[in-house]
């Protein structure tokens, strides 16, 4: 059934039949295949749980418009026991993904209250801090205050020294 087409593109001989690449062992020894549309076929991995892991090549217009339908598997089947191995041990992965997904969570939701408490205190701080130097500028202005009115007394206490020693030294 292997057979060669002519394309246009000059890609003469090298287009095969999608039927006749099976798999590996019938695979061409270049490593490239080329689809109905002349335009080469790259390799890719399936991802879906019945072959997940199995290679196939496809033209890239095959997801398109589907207008190629070049398709081929590079591996062979998946035994069945393979598939339900890899399923369960995908399960349990994911559970373990999970999980520790889960973790990380409650640790990232630790760390934002954590931070969080972290920022109010340090707000609470800088309040303190502001406080503390509007209550020493208001104490600051009152003890000038007083060194003023304490200034204005003792010149007064002079000033009536210096009247009485006047008043007296008349008579």
């Amino acid at each position: 059934m292997q057979g060669s087409r002519s394309h246009g593109g000059g890609n003469s001989g090298s287009a095969q039949s999608a039927n006749s690449w099976s798999c590996r062992e019938n695979f061409p020894a270049t490593g490239e295949l080329f689809c109905y549309c002349g335009i080469p076929a790259p390799v890719n991995t399936s991802r879906i749980p019945k072959n997940n892991g199995r290679r196939f090549c496809s033209c890239e217009n095959f997801k398109v418009n589907r207008s190629c339908r070049f398709f081929v598997w590079v591996d062979p089947p998946l035994e069945g026991a393979t598939l339900e191995d890899e399923s369960k041990e995908n399960s349990e992965i994911q559970a373990g993904c999970h999980e520790e997904l889960m973790k990380i969570q409650a640790a990232k939701h630790d760390a934002i209250r954590e931070i969080d408490a972290m920022k109010y205190e340090a707000l609470l701080q800088v309040e303190r801090e502001n406080t503390a130097k509007k209550y020493e500028a208001l104490l600051k202005d009152e003890i000038d205050k007083c060194k003023t009115l304490l200034l204005k007394l003792k010149l007064a206490l002079l000033g009536s020294w210096v009247f009485f020693i006047f008043v007296f030294s008349m008579y």
